[in-house]
C-alpha cells in the first residue's frame, strides 16, 4: 500500500489470529515501514464464537502494558477501533446479545463492553472508536426523513455516542444500491450529515464499497477541496477475492494502476 498509494497508515480488519504475537507483529512492521496503523479487535463474520473477541482484546492490553512495545505503541498505534462492523444492527454486537442491538439487555452489553475498551487504551493514550455505516434508519440513525437519510441518531447511535472519540464512517453506495455514478454525492451527502449530527467528533472515512475505484476515488481526488473544508480523511480500504470490489486483481494487477491518492489540496 505504501508502495503503490503512497500509504501513510494501515488499517487492520478482522486478523483472525489470537496471540500477543499478532500485535506484536503488527506494530514491528508499522516501524520498520515507518507508517501509522488504525486497530480492530474484531473477530471472523463467519460466526466465530464471541469468546475470541474477549481474547483479541486481551492479547492487545498484555502487548500495550508489557513487552517491547509497550513504550514506543501508543505513538504507532493511531486508534482503535471496537469489534466488527457492522457494530449497530450485528446479532454479535457484544457477548450476551439476543440478536436486536436496540434492545436493553444487548445494547447495555454493547455500551459497557466498549466503555471498557476505551478505558483501556486511554491508559496509553490511544482514542477508540467503532468502524460503521450510521446511514441505518432507526438504529444508528433516526428515522427516515424527506432527503432520505435518518434524522438524527437513532437508539444505538445515540448510545454510542457519548463513548466515541472519533467516527470512523463507512459510506456504503454499493451496499445501499447507489449507482456508481451518484456515489460521490451519496458519499458528500453522508459528510454534511455526519458535520450536522455528530459534529464534536473528527471525521475519518474508513471504507468505502463503489463497483468501479477509478472513477469514483478519481473523483474523490477532484473534491479534495470538499473533504478538506469540511476537516475530512479518508482510507482506501481495498478488497481481494471479492469479484466485484477487488482492488488487487487475480493476476495481480491494480484496479487503478499507477495513481497515488491526494494528501492535500
Amino acid at each position: 500500500m505504501k508502495q503503490e498509494f503512497g500509504a501513510t497508515m494501515i488499517r487492520m480488519y478482522i486478523p483472525e489470529s489470537y496471540n500477543t504475537e499478532l500485535w506484536e507483529n503488527v506494530i514491528e512492521a508499522a516501524i520498520l515501514n515507518n507508517m501509522g496503523v488504525v486497530l480492530q479487535v474484531a473477530f471472523p463474520i463467519s460466526g466465530n464464537d464471541l469468546s475470541l473477541e474477549a481474547v483479541l482484546e486481551s492479547t492487545l492490553f498484555q502487548v500495550l502494558s508489557n513487552s517491547r512495545y509497550s513504550a514506543i505503541a501508543p505513538y504507532v498505534i493511531f486508534a482503535a477501533e471496537y469489534l466488527n462492523e457492522p457494530v449497530g444492527d450485528c446479532d454479535k454486537c457484544a457477548a450476551g446479545s439476543n440478536g436486536n442491538p436496540s434492545e436493553p439487555a444487548s445494547l447495555a452489553n454493547l455500551t459497557e463492553g466498549l466503555n471498557n475498551f476505551r478505558t483501556q487504551m486511554h491508559k496509553h493514550g490511544i482514542p477508540v472508536g467503532i468502524s460503521e455505516d450510521w446511514d441505518r434508519p432507526g438504529l444508528m440513525s433516526g428515522p427516515v426523513g424527506a432527503d432520505g437519510l435518518g434524522v438524527g441518531l437513532g437508539v444505538v447511535g445515540a448510545a454510542l455516542e457519548p463513548l466515541l472519540d472519533f467516527v470512523h464512517a463507512h459510506d456504503m453506495a454499493y451496499y445501499h444500491n447507489i449507482a456508481v455514478a451518484d456515489a460521490w454525492n451519496y458519499t458528500a451527502n453522508q459528510v454534511l450529515w455526519y458535520k450536522k449530527y455528530l459534529p464534536q467528533l473528527p471525521l475519518i472515512i474508513s471504507e468505502v464499497s463503489v463497483a468501479d475505484y477509478t472513477l469514483f476515488w478519481k473523483t474523490v481526488d477532484a473534491n479534495c477541496a470538499f473533504m478538506k473544508e469540511h476537516n475530512v480523511a479518508w482510507f482506501i480500504h481495498s478488497w481481494r477475492e471479492e469479484g466485484t470490489l477487488d482492488m488487487l486483481q487475480y493476476d495481480g494487477t491494480l484496479a487503478i494502476p499507477n495513481w497515488k491518492p491526494k494528501k492535500w489540496c
